[in-house]
């Protein structure tokens, strides 16, 4: 996106970001993160339970996974959130600027782009945002924040089925 916005802004300029090496490499640094991030929920050690017929990840953790994570969860959240705002600002630029040459001759060409960048964007918002939404407040049912059990099995329902988008 954001290099879509760059080309269309300043199609004469080129930016180091635009550059393949630089793409990979925030790729790789951003996986390295996460996987840092998420690692440590599965070598964390975990606890004996008693048999039941219903049971939840978490009551396999141990108090240091639990709260590991719920940390985990929020950081992982919050790079979604960064992720997303880059995203869409870049695409709401690249759309205003889109618009701004509407008069223009080539407006068939205009017009496709528009189509694309706005078909693009709405299925990012779509597919991934609400599971983004739901997943805070039920990463907080996990944590004991949220103890009403009518509420957990609603947020665990709305976080199962956001995985449809």
């Amino acid at each position: 996106s954001m290099d879509r916005c760059l080309h269309i802004i300043n199609s004469s300029k080129f930016y180091p970001i635009q550059k393949r090496g630089f793409a990979r490499m925030i790729s790789a640094v951003v996986w390295a993160l996460i996987l840092l991030i998420m690692l440590p929920n599965m070598i964390i050690p975990i606890q004996d339970i008693a048999e039941k017929p219903i049971v939840g990840c978490m009551e396999f953790k141990q108090q240091l996974g639990r709260h590991w994570h719920v940390l985990s969860n929020f950081i992982a959240t919050a790079i979604f959130i960064n992720c997303s705002a880059m995203i869409l600002i870049s695409n709401f630029l690249a759309i205003k600027k889109l618009l701004q040459n509407q008069y223009s001759e080539e407006y068939r060409n205009i017009k496709q782009g528009l189509v694309n960048i706005l078909v693009v964007t709405a299925g990012y918002i779509i597919c991934f945002l609400p599971y983004h939404i739901v997943r805070i407040p039920y990463t907080l049912s996990q944590s004991e924040v949220i103890t009403d059990c009518s509420v957990k099995k609603s947020l665990f329902k709305a976080k199962e089925s956001t995985f449809l988008l």
